[in-house]
């Protein structure tokens, strides 16, 4: 792409004149983006690829959170639906597991292993 191209007006208007040049500069950059945008590939230039794409996940991101900040009882009933949720979540109740302290898992351990000894067929040595 050549410096001569970039800079070249397009095919003049009766709406463009002589004497509005920053319409004129703007369409100029315009046309010279959209060529630029145009021989962009991801094996020619990755890193302008890449940044492309960062700023589209920025605007993105932007546009999701003033889509949010603009649902105004989003912001009320999120955070109250979260806080019950961990309350329902912490509270002890029939929707829990239950919990044995470490003793209990170590007694429950030893007395099913004692158990498995007990009840174990005798070999043929043992009489």
């Amino acid at each position: 792409m050549e410096n001569g191209a970039i800079l070249r007006s397009p095919p003049s208007d009766s709406a463009l004149s002589a004497s509005d040049p920053p319409i004129d500069f703007i369409n100029r950059r315009r046309t010279a983006l959209e060529t630029e945008r145009q021989e962009i590939s991801v094996y020619t230039s990755p890193l302008t690829v890449l940044s492309y794409f960062v700023l589209y996940l920025l605007h993105e991101f932007r546009m999701a959170l003033l889509w949010i900040v603009s649902q105004q009882y989003l912001l009320l009933v999120l955070p109250l639906l979260t806080a019950l949720v961990y309350f329902v979540y912490q509270t002890d109740g029939a929707h829990q597991p239950v919990r044995l302290s470490k003793k209990a898992k170590q007694k429950s351990i030893l007395s099913y292993v004692i158990s498995s000894f007990e009840t174990r067929p005798k070999r043929f040595w043992e009489g």
